[in-house]
């Protein structure tokens, strides 16, 4: 099974570092973490140029820490990609994270 936490930073900037998503790869078992990737999003991408930074990867699984600041951004790349990708498990975690 591959991994993708796909992180959509508030800007572009030195301190745009994947915290949340780093700490959750990091507790991953050896064979997991091996199998996941990171990927870094950033707002001033189009949602198809952040669709094909994760279909890049072919993951199984795909997981986005949801905050204020990318909330509504998100829900529409999620759609897309369960659109294209209905058997992909789309997982979304963090304090903005809702059934939606």
């Amino acid at each position: 099974m591959n991994l993708a936490f796909c992180t959509l930073h508030v800007r572009r900037s030195e301190q745009a570092v994947a915290l949340a998503a780093g700490c959750l790869v990091a507790a991953l078992p050896d064979d997991l973490r091996a199998r996941s990737t990171l990927i870094d999003l950033f707002p001033d991408q189009s949602e198809q140029q952040m669709i094909d930074a994760i279909e890049r990867v072919l993951p199984d699984v795909i997981l986005f820490p949801v905050y204020v600041w990318n909330r509504q951004r998100i829900i529409q790349i999620v759609k897309k990609l369960h659109e294209r990708h209905p058997a992909c498990h789309l997982v979304g975690g963090g304090p903005e994270a809702t059934g939606d």
